[in-house]
């Protein structure tokens, strides 16, 4: 990944969850290497695994450059090792690349060991960021730093060219990049062959109503196809033409005219070739296929939606977790009816389900309270006849679990922080562990599945090698190899009979396949038009599976037969999908791969706490400023120095600020020191014993010393299910001095024979302010689907805060916020509610936290009770590009809303009304989504009335 672009909807939001500044807990021993290209930073129990990293990242350091060689500017790599999110990103502001040391066990990603992997895509991103430094791009950079030309690039140069570029690379230079994978394709395939035609804006931009293929599929199709089409020159040239004045040649389409400058054809015409090619080598790839019947299981739905991982219960009915547009993770019981069983974690799809008819197994994510980059999964049990739902484990690191069949163990994968990875079978009423043994190969283990008698365990491996699947009698505690390491596409093994069965490519289409274990033939099981994956065998020896369409994921069934198989080929080629790739190129690493022992050096985080990477003009509140921005590497600490002009008032402020996670609370801090000027009036005052009067303005001048202190710690934080629990609470302090305060007065007219004062000295608003506060947040948050509308559960923040310290100025605030949120009466609709109370005494020295209805004139107010309920529906999914791709509206909803407020010593208030929103996806082929909403809203206390516009 770069930045933080998502590999799917759950690793996005596991990855939001352990975010790019988030930390790691403290006591490490952060060792470092200094290659003539990188900079490791690592703690010290991956030494092995860090010189390993070192030797690789240099060993493709040139390989991975092809068409995008530039300067190469050193970053640090950060191997993280206390969390169980699979991930790797680059990230510019500040400068590093961070990879975690758990692997992405999903199928699309092949058998490429971890590190290498991410050696060869994330490496392609620290080259793709570097090649980006260059014309006006070079110019910001050089001027406001990384931040600024990190967002840039971002914007001129789309998502899909940085993923798609990085699997082009990775297919290019492995045996198992995802190019290769008939299922990273599949969502394009389905629909293009169905006939479901979708144009670049829908691709671009996602839709609601529709699963249209991700930025990293629809970048691998362009950019490999432009590759082969116009050379290999064709994307550096691009590049080059769009960041060079890219808003002076074509202000609106930039990226788009630099293609057609280079190829002839616009970014849209260039998308139509591409899959029009594509359709063409599909549909004539298809039409080789002799399809196999199957019976389909599942109901029929209207939009995508998979039902996953079949098994049939003792009296014949479908267990299955549902998933898809307008569902979280549900596990489901399909008989004449649908019934839900229960609702799961989106960490379930990454981190592994299995059911065996009547329990259900998976492992969930499970976060540390404070440290954000540590977090477990742990194994979860329902069982299916009751519905009692067991957490066997705590603070474990388990994946891939898989139940036998009498219910009484449970297999899984443990991967340790220090990256031994295992196959581990426990007790499934405790969680106990009964034996732990690595594989023959000691590589990465993937979806262990039982024999019927719960004697043996398949699985699969990979190394350096390819994947292998072995068997392991639990009870002679040996292993039998099925298949030797290979880069077939080898996925989820389970038993039948004396065969095992497994996924694999057939063809270009993901099929099932059949290996005997006394000969090793193999044959081919199943032939379906787009892919069958999720295999079970069921008691009556049917073969139960997933059969995928355009619609998602169904469960089909099949009568096992092995004389009907067809014997295939054990060497089968893997073919290069959807790519011109030449097949014979050497793969990067069939090469010796360098194993230099590395001088390791000690990495002192107190000595790295400051990293100025980025300048800015604008601070968070959007003054004007001139700034200095610094993150270190470990996330631990975050620093601002800025010059900000109030543009109001006409001062300027120094400010220094900083926030400190290093320690258990969370420490903020801010210095601040310049000039205030707030004017006041005009007045108007009647000159004694005359007729006459004085109309003047005051402007008061002061100096003023802010120093702001706070601490905050979490008091709570876990997710049970779909619903994420948490709490913190947070102290401080905001000291202010004024000085020299100074009255400036300005008259209109001054009446003859009247003194007057232009400037008065005010030692009396001289002094400080000292107010101290608390406050505490905590909520309770469901999963919600892509279609939802809102998240239900609720949410309560309190703050209270006083001068009980004294100080010039006295006053005392207490604010409490509830919002509560649930389904409503239709499907995807929402009912959110907000209950507010805040009540001010004395001088105005905290700043209120209520708003008012809408069409109320806002003032300070003393006392104030606010109670607001909006109904939100779904109204149109118009997946609509506005003209000359000004926009693209993905969805319009809306609803009516009562707003109603109670301030002592003012009239009531109360607005009743209904807005309309308008969901788009970004502007001008930018993905950039903003919603906005029209409101009309009515005063029936008054009759007033009138339109807002809001932006969501």
């Amino acid at each position: 990944m770069r930045h933080k672009n998502r590999l799917s909807i759950t690793l996005f939001v596991l990855f939001l969850i352990s975010n790019a500044f988030a930390q790691d807990p403290p006591g490490i021993k952060w060792k470092q290497i200094q290659t003539n290209h990188y900079q490791i930073i690592f703690p010290e129990e991956l030494l092995s695994d860090a010189n390993r990293v070192a030797n690789t990242i240099e060993h493709v350091h040139q390989g991975i450059e092809q068409n995008l060689k530039h300067e190469h500017k050193k970053i640090p790599i950060l191997l993280s090792n206390r969390s169980v999110i699979p991930n790797g990103y680059v990230g510019q502001a500040p400068w590093r690349s961070e990879w975690f040391n758990i692997p992405l066990m999903i199928k699309e990603m092949g058998s490429t060991e971890w590190y290498r992997d991410l050696a060869v895509h994330e490496g392609r991103h620290i080259v793709q960021t570097n090649y980006m430094n260059q014309g006006v791009s070079r110019f910001l950079g050089m001027v406001f730093g990384d931040g600024t030309q990190s967002l840039y690039t971002g914007i001129l140069i789309p998502s899909w060219f940085w993923e798609g570029d990085a699997v082009g690379i990775e297919t290019a230079l492995t045996h198992s990049g995802r190019g290769r994978s008939s299922y990273f394709n599949r969502t394009t395939r389905a629909l293009i062959l169905e006939g479901k035609k979708f144009n670049y804006q829908q691709a671009l931009y996602g839709s609601f109503k529709e699963d249209y293929p991700g930025h990293y599929e629809l970048g691998y199709f362009l950019t490999d196809h432009i590759k082969h089409a116009y050379g290999k020159e064709a994307w550096p040239n691009i590049i080059n033409k769009t960041l060079r004045w890219p808003f002076t040649l074509n202000p609106f389409f930039p990226f788009s005219r630099s293609m057609k400058k280079t190829t002839g054809f616009s970014l849209h015409e260039l998308y139509g070739n591409t899959f029009n090619e594509l359709g063409e080598n599909w549909g004539s790839q298809l039409e080789k296929l002799n399809e196999s019947p199957a019976n389909i299981l599942s109901p029929k739905t209207k939009i995508k939606t998979s039902f996953l991982h079949p098994a049939m219960t003792p009296n014949g009915e479908i267990i299955a977790l549902k998933t898809g547009l307008g569902n979280v993770p549900t596990i489901v019981k399909i008989g004449e009816i649908e019934t839900v069983l229960k609702k799961i974690s989106p960490s379930a799809n990454l981190f592994g389900y299995h059911s065996n008819g009547t329990h259900a197994v998976w492992s969930a994510y499970d976060p540390d309270k404070r440290w954000t980059k540590r977090s477990w999964a742990n194994i979860r049990v329902l069982n299916i006849d009751t519905g009692q739902l067991r957490i066997i484990t705590s603070k474990k690191r388990l994946f891939n679990p898989s139940i036998s069949k009498n219910n009484k163990l449970i297999v899984a994968v443990s991967f340790s922080e220090t990256r031994q990875c295992s196959l581990m079978i426990m007790d499934a009423e405790t969680g106990k562990i009964i034996d732990q043994v690595e594989a023959p190969n000691q590589g990465l283990i993937i979806y262990p599945s039982w024999s019927n008698d719960g004697r043996e365990i398949v699985f699969t491996s990979q190394k350096y090698r390819g994947r292998a699947i072995y068997i392991y009698d639990r009870e002679k505690r040996k292993f039998e190899t099925i298949k030797a390491e290979s880069w077939t596409e080898i996925f989820r093994p389970v038993f039948y009979q004396d065969y095992i069965i497994y996924e694999s490519i057939i063809q270009g289409i993901d099929q099932l396949v059949a290996i005997r274990r006394g000969d090793k033939k193999e044959y081919q099981v199943t032939a379906r038009k787009f892919g069958a994956t999720n295999s079970t065998v069921n008691s009556k020896g049917q073969l139960l599976f997933n059969d995928y369409t355009s619609q998602g994921d169904a469960v089909a069934v099949i009568t096992l037969n092995p004389d009907d198989w067809a014997e295939i080929s054990s060497d089968r080629k893997q073919l290069i999908l959807g790519s011109k790739i030449n097949p014979k190129d050497q793969a990067i690493y069939d090469g010796t791969v360098p194993k230099k022992q590395y001088e390791i050096g000690d990495y002192k985080p107190a000595l790295h706490l400051f990293n100025f990477h980025s300048r800015y003009i604008f601070d968070d509140e959007l003054s004007p400023s001139l700034g200095l921005q610094s993150d270190n590497i470990l996330g631990t600490m975050k620093f601002n120095a800025d010059l900000i002009y109030n543009q109001n008032e006409k001062t300027l402020t120094e400010r220094i600020k900083s926030t400190y996670s290093g320690f258990y609370p969370i420490i903020d801090f801010e210095l601040g020191y310049g000039k205030r000027d707030v004017r006041f009036g005009p007045f108007t005052q009647k000159v004694e014993n005359t007729r006459d009067s004085i109309k003047f303005a005051v402007n008061e001048k002061w100096h003023e010393l802010n120093f702001n202190f706070g601490m905050s710690i979490p008091l709570k934080n876990s997710r049970r299910g779909i619903t994420t629990h948490y709490s913190y609470a947070k102290t401080g302090i905001k000291f202010t001095r004024r000085s020299d305060t100074h009255h400036h007065y300005s008259f209109d007219k001054i009446p003859p024979n009247v003194r007057v004062k232009e400037l008065e000295k005010r030692s009396d608003r001289d002094g400080k302010i000292m107010p101290v506060y608390i406050e505490g947040g905590m909520f309770s948050i469901d999963e919600s689907a892509p279609r939802d509308l809102g998240n239900p559960g609720w949410q309560i923040y309190g703050y209270f805060g006083g001068a009980p310290l004294g100080g010039l100025w006295k006053g005392q605030q207490l604010s409490i916020r509830m919002q509560y949120g649930r389904r409503g009466l239709g499907k995807h609709h929402f009912i959110g509610t907000l209950l507010q109370y805040e009540t001010n005494q004395g001088d105005y020295i905290m700043p209120s936290k209520v708003t008012f209805p809408y069409g109320y004139g806002w003032y300070f107010p003393e006392s104030i009770w606010r109670l607001k309920i909006k109904y939100q529906m779904p109204l149109v999914y118009p997946d609509l590009s506005l003209p000359f791709s000004v926009s693209y509206l993905k969805r319009i909803h809306g609803g009516p809303f009562v707003d109603a407020a109670s301030v002592s010593g003012h009239p009531n208030m109360l607005a009743v009304g209904g807005g309309i929103t308008f969901e788009t996806g970004g502007f001008f082929d930018i993905k950039f989504p903003i919603s906005f909403s029209i409101n009309y809203y009515y005063h029936p206390l008054n009759g007033n009335s009138g339109i807002r516009l809001d932006f969501e």
